[in-house]
């Protein structure tokens, strides 16, 4: 037993001491330090219904990450100049959220037929170096991160690339397989949870 912790000490000051030398080791093994493949998403459980006390909502884990959300609905009567719009009457953020919203905008419509799905990838200057839902620490040891979000007919909305150099064609190709088979998984959960 003592030498069991005695290892798994010794892996975790490695992993503070030498971060990159430590992730290395693991990507020749194609495998990460959390135990997914290199291509492997975190688990992710949608709830629908989550709180009782609500309308409608929702609870979505990410590997060790929750979100959940509540929404309480609030009848109004639409103006009698534009009765095919609807207006939101109140809404209360938690003191978490920030809101940026210029009044003096037009208002537009939003289409809920459709929904974006965002899914993120690293580099690494190793061969085995392209991982799918980098955490915190493989993202901030990459030397280069994009973003890939598509919707859920695979539709390309946006990509959004930092650092490195101009990425290699196929491996652009990859991170856009990758992107549209997880949109479709996305897609799955969600008609689940909206189905039970």
């Amino acid at each position: 037993m003592a030498q069991v912790t005695t290892t798994a000490k010794n892996f975790e000051i490695f992993s503070r001491i030498q971060p990159h030398e430590y992730l290395r080791r693991f990507l020749d093994q194609e495998v990460r330090p959390d135990g997914r493949l290199l291509d492997q998403f975190r688990n992710t459980l949608i709830t629908a219904g989550a709180i009782s006390t609500t309308n409608a909502s929702a609870m979505v884990r990410l590997g060790g990450t929750t979100v959940v959300c509540g929404i309480k609905a609030e009848v109004c009567e639409p103006k009698v100049e534009k009765p095919d719009e609807v207006t939101l009457p109140k809404a209360e953020l938690s003191s978490a959220m920030t809101v940026e919203a210029d009044a003096s905008e037009q208002s537009q419509p939003i289409q809920l037929n459709r929904f974006p799905v965002s899914s993120t990838f690293c580099l690494f200057n190793h061969p085995s170096g392209l991982l799918s839902d980098p955490n915190d620490t493989e993202e901030n040891l990459a030397k280069e991160t994009m973003t890939v979000v598509m919707d859920s007919e695979g539709s390309l909305c946006r990509v959004y690339k930092n650092g490195g150099v101009a990425m290699q064609a196929d491996m652009l190709r990859t991170c856009f397989g990758r992107a549209k088979k997880r949109t479709e998984e996305v897609r799955v959960l969600i008609e689940q949870a909206i189905n039970k």
